[in-house]
C-alpha cells in the first residue's frame, strides 16, 4: 500500500513539474539551446553601431550529412534596406500541407532532391524559423501543427515541438523563393553615390551577370578585411556608415559585406536579397556543430533564372571569431550535449515512452501482490515438521571427522576445494590409504551430513563402530 501510494504521489508530482517546465520552456531553451533572435519580418543590423560584436560560443544547431554539409543554412531573407534595418514590405505566408505520414512536408514538387542534411534545433515555445540550405524541397521527421512559407523562401513553424531533429532534402539548382520583383532592385537614395563610384571603378557595365558577380566578389576579396570592432573612423561626405565602409574604412563584419554586396549588385541591375542564418564550419567527431558566433549574413543574387548564394565576407572571418572562444567552452559543450540528449528523449516522436508507462502497470501490480499477500502468507503458513536443528548444522558431530583429523595429523592434507570423497580417492590412488575400507563409512557420513531426514539409529551405530575399528587397525607411522 505504501509503494502504491508513493507511486501515485510521485506521478502527480511529475505532472505538476512537467506543467511548470512547459511554462518555462521559452526561457530554458533560449538560455540553454539557442538565441531565437531572427525575425521573418525585420532584421536589425549592427551597421553603424560603435563597439565590438559579442556573440557567445553556445551551440545552437547540430548538423549531420552523408558527405560535406551545406556551407550556409538560411533562416530568413529581406529585400528592403533602411539603415540599419532590413525588412520585407509584404509578408504573406502560405500554409503548407503535410503528406499522409504527417511528418513529411513538400516544399517543391517535381525536382530531383539529390542532397540531404539533418539539423537539430531548438524552437522556443514551439515556434521559429527553420535553418535550411538553399534549394530545400522536402522536410521530414518534423511534427508540427502549422508549417508555412513566404515569397522570400522563409519556412516558419508554429505549435511544434520545443526541440526537433529534422531532415531536409535539397537541390542546388533552384529554390522555393519567388522570382525577383522591383523591390529586389531598390536602393536607398543616401547610399547611391558610394555605390555608383564603386561600380564605375570596376568597369563592369554591360558585362554578363556572372562577370559582374565575379568582379564584385573580387573587389571585396582584394581590398577588404574582416573585423569585429566598429570604430568611428573618418567621416565620409555622404554621412552613411555603409559609404565609410566601402570608400574609407574597408573593414567590418559580415553584415557590412552582405549589405554592401546586395546593393552593389542592384546597382549593376542584378536583383539581390539580404540573407541571414548560420555558417556550418566546425566539425566535431563525424558531425558538425553551429555556435551562436557562427551566425552569418550573406546575399542572394538572381541570374540564369535562379537565386544563388553569394558570400563576400573574407574567408578568415571564422578564424577570427573562433579565436574569441572562452577557456570554459569545453565545459559548456559537455552540458550542451547533455541538454541535447535530454531534449531528444523528451521531444522524441516515437511511442516507446507510452509503452514503457504501460509496462509499469503490471510491474506495480506484481509488487503490490507480493507485498500484500505473498509475504503475509509466508509469515502465517504453519510448519508441519519444525526443525530442531538448522539444516546447516546437521552432521557436524559425525564420527567420520575423526578420520579426517587423524589423516591431517599424519601429514595427509586436503587440497583447497577438495571434497572428502575426492581426497580419499586420491590417497587410495597414491597407495597411501585403503580407500575401499573407508568408502562405506563415507557414504554414511554424507547421509548424516546432508540428508534432511538424517540416518537411522542403527546406521549411526555402524558409522561410530566402523570409525573406531578403522582407528584401532590404522598403523601409527606416517605412512599408515
Amino acid at each position: 500500500m505504501l509503494a502504491l501510494g508513493l507511486g501515485y504521489v510521485t506521478q502527480s508530482g511529475l505532472r505538476q513539474l512537467q506543467r511548470m517546465i512547459a511554462r518555462l520552456d521559452a526561457v530554458l531553451i533560449a538560455r540553454l539551446g539557442g538565441s531565437g533572435a531572427t525575425s521573418d519580418k525585420e532584421q536589425r543590423t549592427m551597421i553603424g553601431t560603435l563597439g565590438q560584436l559579442k556573440l557567445s560560443g553556445s551551440i545552437v544547431l547540430r548538423v549531420e550529412a552523408p558527405g560535406e554539409p551545406p556551407e550556409l543554412l538560411r533562416e530568413a531573407s529581406y529585400n528592403l534596406f533602411r539603415s540599419p534595418f532590413w525588412a520585407v514590405p509584404k509578408q504573406d505566408f502560405v500554409e503548407l500541407t503535410s503528406e499522409t505520414n504527417v511528418t513529411t512536408t513538400i516544399l517543391m514538387r517535381g525536382r530531383n532532391l539529390d542532397h540531404n542534411v539533418t539539423v537539430s534545433a531548438f524552437f522556443p515555445g514551439g515556434e521559429g524559423l527553420l535553418p535550411l540550405p538553399m534549394g530545400a524541397g522536402r522536410i521530414e521527421d518534423l511534427l508540427t501543427d502549422v508549417m508555412e512559407t513566404n515569397r522570400m523562401g522563409v519556412v516558419h513553424i508554429k505549435n511544434g515541438p520545443g526541440f526537433a531533429r529534422f531532415r531536409a532534402a535539397y537541390t542546388k539548382e533552384t529554390s522555393i523563393d519567388t522570382d525577383p520583383s522591383q523591390d529586389d532592385l531598390d536602393i536607398p537614395h543616401a547610399e547611391r553615390p558610394a555605390l555608383t563610384k564603386v561600380i564605375s571603378d570596376l568597369h563592369i557595365t554591360g558585362k554578363s551577370p556572372e562577370q559582374k558577380v565575379a568582379a564584385i566578389a573580387g573587389f571585396f576579396y582584394r581590398n577588404f578585411t574582416y573585423s569585429i570592432w566598429s570604430g568611428p573612423g573618418p567621416r565620409h561626405p555622404s554621412g552613411t556608415p555603409l559609404a565609410r565602409f566601402l570608400l574609407q574604412n574597408k573593414t567590418g563584419h559580415c553584415e557590412y559585406f552582405a549589405t554592401a554586396t546586395t546593393l552593389l549588385l542592384r546597382e549593376t541591375g542584378l536583383p539581390a536579397r539580404y540573407a541571414v542564418g548560420y555558417s556550418v564550419q566546425e566539425k566535431k567527431g563525424n558531425k558538425w556543430i553551429v555556435r551562436e558566433r557562427h551566425a552569418h549574413a550573406w546575399c542572394l543574387v538572381w541570374y540564369d533564372n535562379a537565386w544563388h548564394d553569394l558570400d563576400t565576407t573574407p574567408p578568415d572571418w571564422s578564424r577570427i571569431e573562433n579565436a574569441r572562444a572562452s577557456w570554459w567552452e569545453h565545459v559548456a559543450d559537455a552540458w550542451s550535449r547533455v541538454w541535447y540528449e535530454f531534449s531528444r528523449w523528451r521531444w522524441g516522436t516515437g511511442d516507446w515512452k507510452h509503452y514503457v508507462l504501460w509496462l509499469l502497470v503490471p510491474l506495480l501490480g506484481l509488487t503490490g501482490w507480493r507485498l500484500l499477500y505473498h509475504k503475509q502468507w509466508s509469515r502465517t503458513k504453519p510448519r508441519s515438521t519444525p526443525l530442531t536443528t538448522p539444516p546447516s548444522q546437521l552432521g557436524i558431530d559425525s564420527e567420520f571427522y575423526q578420520v579426517e583429523r587423524l589423516l591431517r595429523e599424519r601429514g595427509l592434507e586436503r587440497h583447497d576445494g577438495e571434497t572428502l570423497a575426492r581426497w580419499l580417492h586420491r590417497l587410495g590412488t597414491e597407495r597411501t590409504l585403503d580407500f575401499a575400507t573407508l568408502q562405506p563409512l563415507l557414504q554414511l557420513h554424507y547421509r548424516l551430513r546432508f540428508d534432511p531426514a538424517g540416518i537411522q539409529p542403527e546406521d549411526r551405530s555402524l558409522l561410530k563402530s566402523g570409525v573406531a575399528q578403522w582407528r584401532a587397525a590404522s598403523p601409527t607411522d606416517r605412512s599408515l
